[in-house]
């Protein structure tokens, strides 16, 4: 009996509607959103937006929609490729995928062949080869750095650079070679790759990577409210650390900066440019990964300031953390589906060095509840 064939049209077309919802909230480094697959799946959905759906949507929207022992052999095959796919692995990291590789690949067997012969032609070529990702990382590197991306996103760049049909293969090897070169000239000298030259975007360079971009304020303006009040106990602290006592009637003005951008190339936005715009015109960009107090937390952005406190300017930035996730959900998940809340003002509102900021993440509204009775709002969390 093939209880997991449910995504049936009653279920397969809102589940397609519930995917295309998710675009707002996926930031444009993300690459291609996947479209309503419910309705593009034969129209040339792109290879990267099956890699989205499968690795970064499914787990969560497929909760609830799958019969559980299928959903959580998915979620196994989906944790193992999110290690696979870093540039450096942990070794400790390494063996868990292999696990789960390994226990996946015997479950969808059991599962989906229910070692019927008539019934092998389910196990495809590519099911196979998920038992020897793992192991041929030591010898092979990350497959992130050889598999199909890499080396078609090269051909496509030298493609681009031909600009004469006579002889095209041996121009083209040329190209190779020189783009080898400069690429050997750059890891010597990264000072001169174009990534790190000045772009014309008016920005203030932080340095180890990362540059305020605007818009900003065009002049100081003073801070009010909850967010006011921790800036100015801040502030205040600093400088009575130094030995300075700020008048009576000080009050804390601040300019605003819209964007951050990240070293690893990624710029994280702020809740004050994007809330100015509808949803359906955005790609959400202003909620992060960062490091905070000796572990790793993730926040949405409010905005980014920089303030002078004695002789030294400091670059800071006022975020709203998410919650820890809920236990049982992630568990059951092999650790992919995490599912947290906006804290509220007391708990979560946070003043933190912009250099703490890691990367950017999509927070992706979740219809999921702890308990039935309980309408929480909750939010599942893609890397």
């Amino acid at each position: 009996m093939w209880d997991w064939a449910v995504l049936k049209m009653k279920v397969w077309e809102p589940h397609g509607q519930s995917v295309a919802d998710c675009r707002p909230y996926l930031p444009g480094s993300f690459d291609h959103p996947p479209r309503n697959i419910a309705l593009k799946m034969n129209s040339n959905y792109k290879a990267k937006e099956w890699q989205g759906y499968l690795y970064g949507l499914a787990p969560a929207l497929l909760y609830g929609i799958l019969p559980r022992k299928y959903w959580q052999n998915f979620c196994k095959l989906v944790r193992a490729v999110h290690i696979i796919h870093q540039r450096t692995i942990p070794l400790s990291q390494l063996l868990v995928a292999q696990q789960c590789l390994d226990e996946f690949h015997l479950e969808y067997e059991i599962l989906y062949v229910q070692r019927c012969v008539d019934q092998l032609h389910f196990v495809r070529p590519c099911i196979h080869a998920l038992l020897h990702l793992g192991l041929e990382v030591p010898r092979l590197s990350p497959p992130t750095i050889y598999l199909t991306w890499t080396i078609e996103h090269t051909i496509g760049i030298m493609g681009q650079e031909l600009k004469q049909p006579s002889n095209p293969y041996h121009t083209l090897s040329q190209r190779a070679v020189q783009r080898a070169q400069l690429n050997a000239l750059f890891a010597m000298v990264p000072s001169l790759s174009p990534d790190n030259q000045n772009s014309n975007v008016p920005s203030m360079e932080l340095g180890d990577g990362y540059a305020l971009l605007r818009a900003r304020d065009r002049g100081p303006r003073q801070l009010e409210g909850v967010i006011g009040g921790l800036v100015s106990r801040y502030i205040l602290n600093e400088e009575r650390k130094l030995g300075n006592n700020p008048a009576p009637n000080w009050h804390v003005t601040i300019t605003h900066w819209a964007c951050l951008r990240l070293p690893n190339g990624q710029i994280a936005h702020s809740l004050w440019k994007e809330e100015r715009k509808a949803i359906d015109e955005l790609r959400h960009a202003r909620c992060v990964k960062l490091h905070l107090d000796g572990t790793d937390e993730f926040a949405e952005v409010q905005f980014y300031f920089p303030v002078r406190i004695a002789v030294k300017t400091q670059i800071l930035a006022v975020v709203q953390l998410f919650s820890c996730p809920d236990a049982i959900l992630y568990k059951e998940s092999q650790c992919t589906v995490y599912s947290v809340m906006e804290l509220n003002d007391t708990d979560g509102l946070r003043l933190v060095d912009a250099k703490s900021i890691l990367s950017v993440i999509a927070v992706i509204p979740h219809a999921y509840h702890v308990r039935p009775d309980k309408t929480d709002k909750r939010f599942f969390i893609w890397e």
